[in-house]
């Protein structure tokens, strides 16, 4: 069984190493499915590391990971065939021209609502120094009703910079690198508010914005960052053992055996991505109760657009289910908060939830010729305005999406709200009789 899980990773990386842009839709996909899934269980299998739902993997029935394998490689499938076999329709987007008069306008205005979120946010949770302490807390839930609050920080701010990029490419500016710092530096925003996830998906924006404005792939300088970015997260897994962790982990850390330092590190980096018990903790609960939320799930998609201050809404999908699926094992290890910020459900166990394998099929299916077109229009004339904006919100959502595939749409929809938004203001004319 060990090999057919080195054999997953193996062809997840080769498929996401083919790509000419790495960090393209496709890319990022097979990338984070092979960490997700079976190089996320090799690493906890081969060091018994435990995680918030199982003491042991080690300890999990044999039937039940052949199961979860079954099902990630039936998904895997699936996605490949809408991705490379099903001919991508072909879409035309218009030229857009944007209206420079309007630039800093929309500049001053980002800038106020965005001091104004972040005002509004660090009032609601008592402080900046509470802030930090419980983001945890704060993202699980600490922050309903002030969505849009937050989003003027770590959204709209980083979006008009990222405008201010794409006009940069396009007229072909000297200054084109001070744009590009001012765009990262909008993007790390983010991390004051404990949203770490929103960093990388504007990163990865910036980066897209990069490949189909010019039309390279920058396949070295990726490799780089990726490797980098590698080197980081074991970093921030170090840190955050030496800060937080318990006495007889900082004790393992200092004690000079690299084998088990490493086991620790990987135990508070690899936590949340462990795609594997997620699949089987879904499986179980599917197997007991019949669950699931499929017209729920529908809805809240087609209303993710809209503020709750308009349209009030209940608590999210995530969250219900993070209750009634993960909450008995994590109470088994202790863990009685009601916080569920560090397990996602995956793109695969939502299409089981939904309906069964099938469900399997038809998501995965549909995501891989999603990315199908996506790609396909990315190609050609690269400096449109629309074509660059649908693509780079994709990306953008791709690491989200494999883990939290119900969010990760509604991100893309929000995204694409905003983004579209913005291009309006920018661009429609209006003639007053």
């Amino acid at each position: 069984m060990i090999l057919l899980w080195i054999t997953l990773a193996a062809a997840c990386l080769f498929l996401a190493g083919r790509r000419p842009f790495l960090l393209s839709p496709t890319a990022i996909f097979f990338g984070y499915f092979a960490l997700v899934f079976p190089i996320s269980y090799l690493a906890s299998y081969l060091f018994d590391l435990p995680s918030p739902l199982f003491s042991s993997p080690r300890a999990i029935a044999q039937g039940k990971i052949v199961f979860a394998f079954c099902q990630i490689l039936l998904g895997l499938l699936a996605f490949c065939l809408g991705r490379f076999l099903i001919p991508a329709v072909k879409v035309h987007w218009p030229q857009i021209e944007l209206i420079e008069s309007r630039f800093a306008p929309l500049i001053g205005i980002s800038l106020l609502m965005a001091f104004a979120g972040g005002f509004l946010v660090i009032r609601q949770v008592g402080g900046f120094s509470a802030l930090i302490e419980n983001s945890g807390a704060i993202r699980s839930g600490g922050l309903r009703g002030l969505g849009a609050a937050s989003l003027a920080v770590t959204g709209l701010l980083p979006t008009v910079a990222q405008f201010a990029l794409m006009r940069a490419f396009r007229q072909k500016a000297t200054h084109i690198w001070i744009v590009l710092l001012v765009c990262v530096a909008s993007c790390a925003l983010g991390g004051l508010f404990g949203f770490r996830g929103v960093i990388l998906g504007m990163l990865l924006q910036v980066a897209a914005i990069c490949h189909v404005m010019t039309g390279r792939t920058y396949r070295r300088q990726v490799v780089a960052v990726i490797g980098a970015l590698a080197l980081l997260v074991t970093a921030l897994g170090y840190m955050r053992i030496m800060v937080t962790g318990q006495g007889e982990e900082v004790e393992t850390l200092i004690s000079g055996n690299p084998s088990e330092a490493f086991a620790v590190i990987s135990n508070n980096s690899l936590t949340r991505t462990r795609g594997v018990e997620n699949v089987i903790t879904m499986s179980d609960y599917m197997e007991q109760s019949h669950f699931h939320y499929f017209l729920d799930n529908i809805q809240e998609t087609a209303t993710a657009a809209i503020p709750s201050f308009i349209l009030p809404k209940d608590i999210s999908l995530s969250e219900k289910i993070g209750t009634a699926v993960y909450s008995p094992y994590l109470m088994n290890v202790g863990i009685i908060e009601d916080v569920y910020g560090g397990v996602s459900y995956t793109l695969i166990a939502e299409g089981y939830w939904n309906l069964g394998l099938a469900g399997i099929v038809l998501v995965c299916l549909f995501w891989g010729y999603l990315l199908n077109v996506v790609e396909a229009t990315a190609s050609g004339d690269a400096s449109g305005y629309l074509r660059t904006i649908v693509y780079k919100t994709i990306v953008g959502a791709m690491v989200l999406f494999v883990e939290v595939p119900q969010l990760g749409i509604n991100s893309i929809l929000i995204t694409l709200v905003m983004n579209l938004g913005v291009l309006a203001f920018l661009s429609v004319r209006v003639r007053l009789a």
